[in-house]
Order: C-alpha cells, then sequence, then structure tokens
C-alpha cells in the first residue's frame, strides 16, 4: 500500500465581513494564502514571483522605512499644531482675564460672560 497524505481540507466557517476594510483585509490575506501555496507546489507564475522578489530588496525596505518615517512625522506635525492652537486660546483667555480684572473696557462682553463666576 502507498503512503498517502492528503492535505487537510477543513475550511474554517466564512465569517462577512462588516466593513469595507475588513473586507479589504481578508480578500488581500487570500490572495496571499494562494500565492504561498502556488509557490510551494511549483506552479507560480513568473509575476508572483518577481513580485514577492522585489518586496524582499534593500530598495523596499528603504521605501518602507520612508514612508514610516513620513507618517511619524505627519503625525508629529498635526500634534505640534493642536499643542500651538491650545496654547494660544489658553493664552488668550488669559489676556482677556487679566484684562477684565484691570478693570478697562478692553473685553468685550461676551468674552467676560466667560470669565464671571456663577453665584448658583
Amino acid at each position: 500500500m502507498a503512503n498517502v497524505t492528503k492535505k487537510s481540507t477543513s475550511k474554517k466557517s466564512p465569517r462577512i465581513a462588516q466593513t469595507p476594510q475588513a473586507q479589504e483585509n481578508e480578500m488581500i490575506a487570500l490572495a496571499m494564502e494562494a500565492a504561498r501555496e502556488k509557490i510551494e507546489n511549483g506552479t507560480a507564475s513568473s509575476q508572483i514571483i518577481v513580485h514577492f522578489l522585489q518586496l524582499g530588496t534593500e530598495k523596499a525596505r528603504l521605501e518602507r522605512e520612508k514612508l514610516e518615517a513620513e507618517t511619524t512625522l505627519a503625525a508629529a506635525k498635526a500634534e505640534a499644531m493642536k499643542s500651538i492652537q491650545t496654547s494660544e486660546q489658553i493664552a488668550q483667555d488669559a489676556l482677556a482675564a487679566f484684562r477684565m480684572y484691570q478693570g478697562t473696557n478692553f473685553v468685550p462682553e461676551s468674552e467676560a460672560r466667560r470669565f464671571v463666576l456663577s453665584d448658583d
């Protein structure tokens, strides 16, 4: 008798992705698994092989690192802008409060109401 081994054909029950992003991720995972199987059994097309060879190059690694650095930089710039806006608002509020305490009439009524404590 020949010793025949079968691959496990049990598949997970398909879950329906709830969002377009989840659907995309699911499709990517399926495509990657199909590519893996084709490479492992030697039936992969030259396009599949070249694609994965290019992903493994130094140039591809450097491009990924550059994209990560640019993403980090953009996030830091956005955070810095929020911080500046918050600081400016705090400074404006403090100046308006100081003007009100000086007794000058330079504070518009709409701003002055923000600094008056209620007796409730």
